[in-house]
């Protein structure tokens, strides 16, 4: 039995699944354990520290979202040439 309800939809490379009943009482508790530990980890941080972060994540993830549209595997940059 398997915690995916399927495929919705697929768009611009994007997949939207959905989880089964039996999926999400799998990763709900999952879920707030992990939540927890990452308020844990980052609760020594300011307010002006984590917004800091958060712009930084930010301009590094549309960086990688922009390097990975334009990612062609045979390239001459991703050969190394």
């Amino acid at each position: 039995m398997t915690a995916w309800a399927g495929i919705e939809m697929k768009q611009c490379g994007i997949r939207i699944v959905a989880l089964t009943p039996s999926g999400k009482k799998l990763i709900v508790p999952i879920f707030r354990k992990h939540a927890a530990d990452l308020g844990r980890v980052f609760s020594e941080l300011s307010s002006d520290e984590l917004q800091q972060l958060e712009t930084i994540l930010k301009k590094v993830g549309r960086r990688a979202e922009a390097l990975g549209s334009s990612h062609d595997p045979g390239s001459a940059e991703h050969m190394g040439s």
